[in-house]
């Protein structure tokens, strides 16, 4: 597949993540309901194993930062870009494997279910990026507060 899309801010700019947690490469596709993201398994990944590879268990963190990517591209000034939303929880995860393995080329995606008063639900999923093999799904769930003076009374 070709994934040449360079309209998109970097990754660090749409989550609230830094440094190695910042998992995710770059966002390829996104519109009000979808994004699809990409990113390639290292051996710097923070969850690598001696070889390389990554308990495919870390897709829940790979689909989250996709969720959080998808949300910050709906915010036109860019300082609310990045802001703190929480996983709330999960249904219905399948992994189809045990782990990503290094230099495998992933294709995270989501896709907005619903969402209504500071919660959003999004079918997501983690593929090979070549092939499309469907590795990991579920359907998860976050809260992001409008008020972030009030994050603390959470």
């Amino acid at each position: 597949m070709d994934f040449n899309s360079t309209n998109y801010p970097h990754i660090s700019a749409l989550i609230p993540h830094s440094g190695k947690m910042i998992l995710l490469e770059k966002v390829i596709y996104r519109d009000t309901e979808r994004i699809d993201c990409l990113m390639t398994i290292s051996a710097e990944d923070p969850f690598a194993d001696e070889q390389g590879n990554v308990p495919a268990y870390i897709g829940l963190e790979y689909m989250s930062q996709a969720v959080a990517a998808h949300g910050s591209l709906d915010k036109v000034d860019e300082a609310e870009r990045g802001k703190i939303g929480f996983f709330v929880g999960s249904r219905k995860v399948e992994m189809f494997v045990q782990e990503f393995y290094s230099q495998q080329e992933l294709l995270i995606s989501a896709n907005l279910v619903l969402e209504q008063e500071g919660f959003g639900v999004f079918d997501c999923a983690v593929r090979n990026a070549d092939e499309g093999e469907l590795l990991m799904s579920g359907r998860l769930n976050f809260f992001q507060q409008e008020n972030k003076d009030n994050i603390a009374d959470l």
